[in-house]
């Protein structure tokens, strides 16, 4: 029963549905070394409410956190591509609030429409 994962550094990439249905997680803290989070890395992970990435991210997969209600998202500065349905959480009462730079590329539905995106300069 994993609640809580902390990557450290050293690990550059999160593969594809490394960490999915994991039902108990409710926190991920990703290090600066992170650059590449994979299709569906934490897809389903239904409890997954704190996320923080680190600054050298670049890419978030599609599907990667596809159900996992994270109420407040800040995205790095080097993030330069969201996938498709990244952040849809289609959980009935939810609502989130994220932040991302305004150089990031946006795939169809990155964030659902639950998800109030303030587009940072």
């Amino acid at each position: 029963e994993i609640k809580s994962i902390v990557i450290n550094n050293g690990i550059t990439t999160i593969g594809d549905m490394a960490f999915a249905n994991l039902k108990n997680l409710t926190s991920v803290i990703l290090s600066d070394s992170i650059t590449n989070i994979g299709y569906a890395a934490f897809f389903g992970c239904k409890n997954l409410k704190k996320l923080t990435l680190g600054s050298s991210l670049v890419e978030i997969g599609k599907w990667a956190f596809i159900n996992s209600p994270i109420k407040e998202l800040y995205i790095p500065d080097n993030v330069k591509k969201i996938g498709e349905f990244a952040f849809n959480c289609l959980e009935d009462d939810f609502s989130g609030n994220a932040s991302i730079p305004s150089t990031c590329k946006l795939d169809k539905k990155a964030f659902s429409d639950k998800y109030s995106v303030n587009i940072r300069k």
